[in-house]
């Protein structure tokens, strides 16, 4: 018993100075140290302070935590242990909002008199789904029977969409009735397992695949214009050399959407949501209660591959440069290292950063949008899923590359609260927008089809007014910076650079 009152009488007076610590200095618990001087953060974690503020301490004591980040040499943020349950990002207790549990795409988009006609038409659509027969090797049947991960890794977005429009009510099995004609090819698939990255491999196989469909019919001579092909990675139709030969005409539907490469037409080809590797989050903190300014987590290098599918290694300029402007930030997580506390952080953090990598797109967009962290976008050329429809200069934040040195004080001084309130009410409505299963994304295609038949673009201007030199914050509004450069090369299949 009097040991325990000691304990007691002990973690009393630790509480106490840890409470004054954390109050003169402004210390936020496995988030940010505030205002206090490195010796006495070397207190604050011999008491333990951590635990004793949050009154997770157990009785007897408990060693002391390392909850705070330490800095490398590199300039790359790390937790001691990155898949420590410890880490920074652990969302809080604070206020809970919730996104919208109506998925539909009235609900998502809108009802006015010219989206309800849009909408018609895309209903109204019909379409063709080629089907070869398991004797060409380049069959979707073929490629997952030999390759079962084509069905579910990162860019399987091709396998999801050739399902889906073979199981579609709008299918016919007449060609000349056909309004579009689905080519069920897994060009990723093949591209990385058959082909093994070789650029002269893909040109073979796609000279099969023409060929395939010059005899099908007179479709895709006569309407060639009309047929969809999929590119679901950020190389898109690159991987193909002799693209401009055989598929020109061709809509091709990508995962992303690179405003300064070649193999990307703007306004021709549909960009769409790529796969998620979280679960959309209902209920979620509201930026207020969020301890984390800004996480993000992902490669600071580039993977290549020469057009001979050897590995080549490159420095990703932007990434880098993110990690030495960030370095003291303590209420930001940016590193180059997995996770297990990936999801923890974004629910975490009020802003989630998302800086061009080898292409201009990252699927860390969409699992931040569907866990209601703000993204801020610092990718001058990119193109958004469905950017000619969705809005989102009023959800999002886009920044000139350039302004990297600025990107801190731009989200903490120039961005208010209430600013951050409506991004992630708006952000709340359209993330089905960017889910397949229990979202509305593969309507968001079909409308973007319809358009296409009807000349829907040609009439309207796109709705997020976005160019490699167009950005928008709250604070700043839409703007336009004529100067803006793009800090480094992406680059294309090959490991060309652009």
């Amino acid at each position: 018993m009097r040991a325990a009152n000691e304990t007691s009488v002990l973690a009393s007076a630790d509480g106490v100075r840890c409470a004054s610590m954390q109050a003169q200095h402004g210390v936020v618990p496995g988030t940010s140290w505030g205002s206090m001087p490195a010796e006495q953060r070397d207190v604050w974690r011999q008491l333990d302070c951590d635990a004793v503020v949050r009154g997770e301490r157990r009785e007897g004591g408990a060693e002391p935590s390392e909850r705070h980040v330490s800095r490398r040499a590199d300039g790359v943020q790390r937790h001691h242990d990155d898949d420590d349950d410890r880490g920074r990002g652990r969302p809080s207790e604070g206020k809970l909002v919730e996104a919208s549990s109506n998925t539909s795409l009235a609900a998502v988009w809108g009802e006015k008199p010219w989206q309800l006609k849009l909408a018609r038409q895309a209903k109204q659509l019909k379409f063709y789904v080629y089907e070869p027969g398991d004797e060409h090797g380049w069959s979707a049947a073929s490629l997952t029977s030999e390759h079962a991960l084509c069905k579910t890794f990162q860019w399987s977005g091709d396998w999801e969409l050739s399902q889906r429009f073979g199981a579609s009510a709008q299918r016919t099995r007449d060609g000349d009735a056909a309004d579009f004609y689905v080519v069920p090819f897994l060009s990723k698939c093949y591209y990385n397992f058959v082909a093994k990255y070789k650029l002269a491999e893909m040109d073979r196989a796609f000279a099969q695949v023409s060929k395939y469909l010059r005899r099908q019919g007179p479709w895709w001579e006569q309407r060639a214009e009309r047929h969809v092909f999929f590119f679901m990675s950020g190389i898109g139709a690159s991987i193909v050399p002799s693209w401009q030969k055989h598929l020109e005409p061709a809509v091709f539907v990508v995962a992303e959407g690179d405003r300064q490469a070649d193999y990307f037409r703007y306004g021709h080809d549909i960009v769409v949501p790529g796969k998620l590797s979280v679960r959309p989050k209902r209920k979620q903190l509201s930026p207020a209660s969020r301890g984390l300014l800004l996480s993000f987590r992902g490669s600071l290098d580039a993977t290549l591959r020469d057009p001979a599918g050897k590995r080549v290694h490159e420095k990703n300029k932007l990434r880098r440069w993110l990690a030495d402007l960030l370095d003291e930030e303590e209420d930001v997580i940016y590193s180059g290292h997995k996770s297990a506390r990936y999801i923890d952080e974004m629910d975490g953090a009020r802003f989630c950063l998302i800086p061009r990598g080898n292409t201009p797109w990252t699927r860390r967009f969409f699992d931040a949008a569907v866990r209601g962290c703000i993204p801020v976008v610092l990718s001058d050329p990119v193109s958004f899923p469905f950017e000619q429809l969705i809005d989102y200069s009023r959800m999002t934040i886009k920044l000139p590359e350039q302004w990297a040195p600025r990107l801190a004080h731009e989200l903490r001084e120039r961005t208010n609260a209430s600013a951050m309130a409506a991004l992630q009410r708006r952000l709340h409505r359209a993330w089905p927008a960017f889910v397949y299963d229990g979202g509305c994304a593969f309507d968001f295609l079909l409308l973007e089809l319809a358009a296409r038949k009807h000349g829907y673009f040609a009439r309207h201007p796109p709705v997020t007014p976005n160019t490699p030199q167009r950005f928008w914050s709250p604070s700043r509004g839409r703007f336009e910076l004529s100067s803006a450069e793009k800090v480094g090369p992406s680059w294309g299949a090959g490991a060309v650079a652009h």
